[in-house]
């Protein structure tokens, strides 16, 4: 075991939720061990692996007792990372998946970003996406990312412009009862901290890494578009929101709601189903910015629905980042 220097108590607690990430997990870890700024804790929820993810976590947490592993039965990522959280001995949480890493440099930035702006709850941090090549891009859904700003319920309705790997007082996730159980539980908890008063502020600087491919959440688009829907309808019942804001997160409600029928009806046309195809695209209008296209849409379903299926991604869609 290494005896990694470290203040008495660390300054941030990594939440590492893992689950079958034998391929992933060690790079994670490893990302960081690596880090300049020495005053950290992690704590790996193996979250019912069947693979070899608890054997080596546990390996690297010998190797760096700033590493701690705690096996628990499947129940899924948010859970985890709450499991992580009560463990938590730092004031600062920062969760970090199993298949994604930080920079090296990333949590000294972080913590001296936070230093120089002090009195926020919630400090998120740039992000670059790699792809399964291993080429990196920014992630940029939005000029909001590209310098120091903070952020409003407001714009967060619109769009979700956080990512999990975002630092949260540990005070204010207890407050809000950490991650609820929903496949997008970080957007989720971001409205509800947003929508209870919290402050946040972003570090343009781009210090953690997103892995992207074929098997993580944000591949599944139907499945993310109910669950935003549910997010935001839910948030509109939040006595913190005013009148606007409220009928704001329900018009994005809908859309997430139209966007994921959308797509199941478009999966259907290109599989050559055409039962019930009306009665499904009606209820796709707020997927099309453009009413005139989605009237016309009405007509070739009802004349030609398999030539709807090979114009349809000619109709332009409302944008969703989530």
């Amino acid at each position: 075991m290494t005896d990694a220097p470290r203040a008495t108590a660390p300054r941030f607690t990594i939440l590492v939720a893992a689950y079958q990430a034998e391929s992933t997990i060690r790079e994670a870890l490893f990302s960081l061990t690596a880090q300049s700024y020495p005053n950290w804790e992690a704590i790996v929820v193996d979250d019912g692996s069947s693979d070899a993810t608890a054997l080596i976590a546990c390996g690297c947490a010998r190797e760096d007792n700033r590493i701690r592993v705690y096996r628990r039965s499947n129940a899924g990522p948010a859970l985890a990372r709450n499991v992580a959280a009560e463990a938590a001995r730092a004031p600062w949480l920062l969760a970090l998946d199993a298949d994604d890493s930080l920079l090296p440099c990333a949590l000294e930035r972080q913590a001296a970003f936070m230093e120089a702006h002090p009195g926020f709850d919630i400090y998120s941090l740039g992000t670059l996406l790699q792809d399964p090549d291993g080429s990196r891009r920014p992630w940029s859904v939005s000029s909001a990312h590209s310098g120091i700003e903070s952020f409003t319920l407001d714009q967060m309705i619109e769009e979700n412009l956080l990512t999990v790997t975002t630092v949260v007082s540990a005070e204010r996730f207890r407050q809000l009862g950490g991650f609820r159980d929903l496949y997008l539980e970080d957007y989720d908890l971001w409205l509800r901290a947003f929508a209870a008063g919290s402050r946040h502020l972003h570090n343009p600087d781009p210090l953690a890494v997103y892995r992207v491919s074929q098997t993580s959440k944000n591949a599944n688009f139907e499945r993310r578009m109910a669950s935003a829907d549910a997010v935001l309808t839910d948030l509109a019942r939040s006595p913190g929101l005013d009148r606007r804001q409220r009928r704001n997160a329900l018009r994005r409600a809908r859309l997430h709601r139209a966007l994921g029928v959308r797509r199941h009806l478009e999966e259907r046309l290109d599989q050559g189903e055409t039962h019930r195809i009306l009665r499904d695209y009606l209820s796709t209008a707020d997927a099309y910015p453009n009413r005139l296209k989605w009237l016309g849409g009405v007509l070739l379903v009802c004349l030609c629905p398999r030539l709807f299926a090979r114009l349809a991604p000619r109709l332009q869609t409302g944008s969703s980042n989530v």
